[in-house]
């Protein structure tokens, strides 16, 4: 049996501490829910279960509320779960969820970013590529995608009106 020793809320995120110096790092609806509170033993086999729940749950909500907040790529996102302790695992699982509810999409994402730097875009093709390209890559876009994005996204722009 593990004690828990504290709750701390940070934000959005609640990290318990157990007297062994394991932490669990979890929303605080997801604390409210399993009702965990100070002083209260736990069997290391729930602790488990509670870590992968928890840990998914928590990719799953700082994820969207990093989305609410403008275009990110997966890796991106990937990079700040891992940083606010969500585990690895859990932080693939919530952003394959994201993916597969169309709520995260990195070729949407790259073309959306494309076309609004050609508010700012340079005279030829060459120089957008490159200036664009680069902030793609720097926001961890794959290389087909950011070639797709820069291309559409250029050809959208330099197409001729049509009456």
């Amino acid at each position: 049996m593990t004690l828990v020793l504290d709750i701390h809320r940070r934000g959005p995120v609640c990290v318990v501490q157990f007297e062994n110096a394991d932490e669990l790092h979890c929303t605080r609806s997801f604390a409210q829910r399993i009702r965990i509170g100070r002083g209260q033993q736990i069997e290391p086999a729930l602790l488990e279960r509670l870590r992968e729940t928890a840990g998914i749950e928590l990719g799953l909500d700082l994820a969207r509320r990093r989305l609410a907040h403008g275009l990110h790529s997966r890796s991106e996102l990937n990079q700040r779960l891992l940083a606010a302790g969500v585990p690895r695992a859990a932080a693939a699982a919530a952003l394959d969820q994201l993916e597969e509810l169309h709520e995260l999409d990195d070729a949407t994402s790259a073309l959306a970013l494309a076309r609004l730097n050609l508010r700012e875009r340079d005279a030829d093709w060459p120089a957008y590529r490159t200036r664009c390209g680069r902030r793609l890559q720097r926001r961890g876009f794959a290389a087909p995608e950011i070639a797709k994005a820069l291309s559409a996204a250029w050809s959208e722009a330099n197409q001729p009106p049509t009456d």
